[in-house]
């Protein structure tokens, strides 16, 4: 692969070539070689808040688009002022079952925010009808990274109430 950063934008080339590649593609070295960056200064800057954008691209009628939102949660940054919006996209946003691991991901990023409005959402998705052993862990998870005494009261809680049980050892950490 190769990686250019220019005026605080990222652009990241990648391949696929055999194991043993040994530069003999044509064009994929030209492209590789040739590739600048025009003058342009493209927003939004690198520094600017994406999660309406990750939101809209979640949203995407075109699959590429959607698969590349979703896969990209772990290097998205939630604020406590994306909040109505983040509880709002979990509402509305219909996953897909290839999708499962971005909707766990992003109960985690929840986590992260240190907020009474987390704890509450993340009870209430524990508490959903149909709701699965892996998703419950994932509640269970993101509540002890609130690291708060109200987050652990409500682990407790909630273990009280319905205790996940899952024959995936990796999921119980």
């Amino acid at each position: 692969y190769k990686a250019v950063v220019k005026d605080g934008a990222t652009y990241l080339f990648k391949t696929m070539v055999p194991k043993k590649y040994l530069n003999e593609d044509q064009f994929i070295e030209k492209a590789y070689s040739s590739f600048t960056v025009f003058d342009t200064i493209l927003t939004p800057s690198m520094y600017e808040n994406k999660f309406t954008y990750f939101v809209q691209d979640a949203n995407s009628e075109y699959d590429s688009i959607r698969y590349s939102a979703l896969n990209s949660i772990d290097f998205l940054t939630i604020t406590k002022e994306d909040l109505p919006s983040l509880i709002s996209f979990l509402d509305e946003f219909q996953f897909e079952r290839e999708e499962f691991d971005a909707q766990l991901s992003i109960y985690r990023k929840m986590g992260e925010i240190k907020d009474p409005t987390v704890i509450a959402y993340l009870e209430k998705i524990y508490l959903r009808e149909n709701v699965n052993a892996s998703e419950q862990l994932a509640v269970l998870n993101a509540l002890a990274m609130q690291e708060s005494k109200s987050g652990y009261q409500k682990i407790l809680k909630l273990l009280e109430y319905d205790l996940p049980l899952t024959d995936n050892q990796s999921e119980i950490g």
